[in-house]
């Protein structure tokens, strides 16, 4: 039996090798256009699932509901369990850069547990209904970033020293330290880094995703629709472009996907 007849059979009897091979294809000429011109040909790619940081918020009546938390250090009122998006569901996520946010953690430098963990959230809702807390449907913990913040390494710029005073007599002092969350956009999977000043302090690589579709370099590479429903799935699209794939269009959207 010829060599094409031999595929042409394996391919029709088994038709998910389409998909794998187009998307094999498709991560080769990526990866060449990047290392040959420094940028991607798929600059713009977009979540069909929602991705956030678990953290606690300064008490707002206004928009927060049940009893604060007190903090036993800076004496602040705080809301437990909030979540602020870093990837939204349908929204443009650029492959160039990191999306990132700046949080800050009080912590005792006499006892300060160097293990810091931060919970990544995933949602299934849409965009404008996403929820605000952990406490809500449509949210639950996926991942954790897991770091190391030794004090002892810390520079001086790195945190603000702060002093309270405990029954009007003794002085506890705390510091502020601010650290960054950034999320990086790969062709098939998220990465979270956790950062104080310039220094990596841990991260969550290869967390799996699957695209709602893409924006590259040309006008029609765009898949149109509204958080995947009744729209051709990512990798048909975007790797038939790239890879010139001539097969059927295999992958079709089912919904959201899971996380």
């Amino acid at each position: 039996m010829s060599t094409k007849i031999f595929l042409t059979s394996l391919l029709n009897s088994s038709p998910n090798l389409y998909s794998q091979l187009s998307v094999c294809k498709g991560l080769v000429i990526d990866h060449v256009h990047r290392l040959k011109f420094a940028n991607f040909i798929l600059s713009t790619i977009c979540s069909r699932a929602s991705y956030g940081i678990l953290f606690n918020k300064l008490y707002d009546e206004s928009k927060h509901s049940g009893p604060p938390y007190k903090g036993p250090l800076d004496n602040q009122d705080y809301a437990l369990n909030q979540i602020h998006w870093l990837v939204r569901a349908g929204e443009p996520l650029r492959r160039d850069g990191p999306k990132s946010h700046t949080f800050y953690r009080i912590v005792d430098p006499e006892t300060q547990d160097p293990i810091v963990c931060k919970d990544v959230i995933a949602s299934s809702a849409q965009s404008k209904f996403l929820p605000s807390s952990i406490n809500e449907e449509d949210a639950e913990r996926a991942y954790q970033i897991e770091s190391v913040l030794d004090l002892k390494d810390l520079d001086r710029a790195d945190y603000v020293e702060k002093k309270r005073k405990f029954l009007g007599i003794k002085v506890k002092r705390y510091w502020k330290i601010e650290h960054t969350i950034s999320v990086h956009a790969g062709l098939s999977d998220l990465k979270f880094e956790m950062s104080v000043g310039n220094n990596v302090i841990g991260e969550r690589s290869s967390i799996p995703i699957i695209w709602m579709h893409v924006r590259g370099s040309r006008q029609d590479s765009v898949v149109d629709g509204e958080n995947g429903e009744g729209e051709e799935d990512s990798d048909a699209t975007l790797f038939e472009m790239l890879g010139e794939l001539k097969g059927p269009k295999l992958f079709r959207s089912a919904g959201t996907a899971p996380f």
